[in-house]
């Protein structure tokens, strides 16, 4: 039996015809949307900007054991980006109680009260991360006042977790964008045939 052996020429992707680049682009969707592409460990986390309008002294909560790490820690996310839109965190935890309520915009006095009566929930099908406070449990009666800024600081968090779904959305639609596509295939050096395949 004879054997032969087939030469394939090599291309940079930028030697590919237009509709050959089109074809190892359309192959190579989901080049950058490996496994834990989602990861960021300050998805929930503020900004200077947010830390700045709750009057939080930056150059004294930088040196706290906490900072650098984050706010709040989970074990993993959960999302849906298309038609069940939702972001759920498992085992939020947070690393901060004080820097937590003065993000929430609650009193010190109000959070005392409370002492600890609260928790994250995901509630229904498809729901996003929810703060919930169980004011039954709460020292002393809570004022019609005092249950209004707990409302607000729910709402205060079910903005930051919207806000960490669109951070999500954003960088899957970048990832899976062309753009990114090429510069991933430049970055691992692919080489392809004439009709966009990788060799």
């Amino acid at each position: 039996m004879r054997q032969y052996t087939v030469l394939v020429k090599e291309y940079e992707f930028n030697e590919l015809s237009e509709e050959a680049q089109d074809k190892a682009i359309e192959r190579l969707y989901d080049l950058n949307l490996y496994d834990g592409w989602w990861e960021s460990d300050g998805m929930l986390d503020m900004t200077t900007e947010e830390l700045k309008s709750r009057h939080i002294n930056i150059e004294v909560e930088k040196n706290r054991e906490w900072w650098g790490k984050c706010l709040f820690s989970y074990k993993r996310i959960y999302f849906d980006l298309e038609r069940n839109h939702h972001l759920q965190f498992e085992n939020l935890v947070v690393n901060d109680d004080d820097i937590f309520r003065k993000f929430l915009r609650i009193p010190k006095l109000l959070w005392y009260k409370l002492d600890g009566c609260w928790e994250f929930e995901n509630n229904g099908r498809y729901p996003n991360t929810e703060l919930v406070f169980d004011t039954y449990y709460a020292e002393g009666n809570i004022t019609d006042r005092e249950q209004a800024i707990l409302d607000r600081a729910s709402e205060i968090f079910s903005d930051k977790v919207s806000e960490a779904l669109l951070m999500l959305q954003k960088e899957y639609d970048y990832q899976s964008s062309r753009e990114a596509i090429i510069e991933g295939i430049e970055a691992n050096e692919y080489s392809f045939d004439l009709d966009g395949n990788i060799v």
